[in-house]
């Protein structure tokens, strides 16, 4: 009776690291290799985490200047997406 309840919960997940999260969310965005992800210059992802979103999930990075606080002017992310040759991309201010 114990593992019906057990069953019957929600799925959830468990993540030890930040990182963990950080290289989560970029995959579950851009789930083919070689994809590309729009980032601010001052990104946390950008700065600290570019390996392993290179290495482990094959998605390149396309940094954008930061304004100065935080968001990210929509001229230049447009003029980052390269529309013919992007898969899939997302935003991370």
């Amino acid at each position: 009776m114990r593992w019906r309840r057990f069953l019957a919960r929600k799925l959830h997940f468990l993540f030890l690291l930040g990182t963990m999260e950080n290289l989560i969310s970029v995959l579950v965005h851009c789930d083919i290799r070689g994809s590309e992800v729009i980032l601010g210059d001052n990104c946390h992802i950008h700065l600290y985490e570019n390996g392993g979103i290179s290495t482990i999930g094959g998605v390149h990075p396309r940094t954008v200047k930061n304004n100065e606080d935080g968001t990210m002017d929509i001229d230049q992310i447009e003029a980052a997406i390269g529309v013919e040759y992007i898969i899939s991309f997302f935003i991370f201010f």
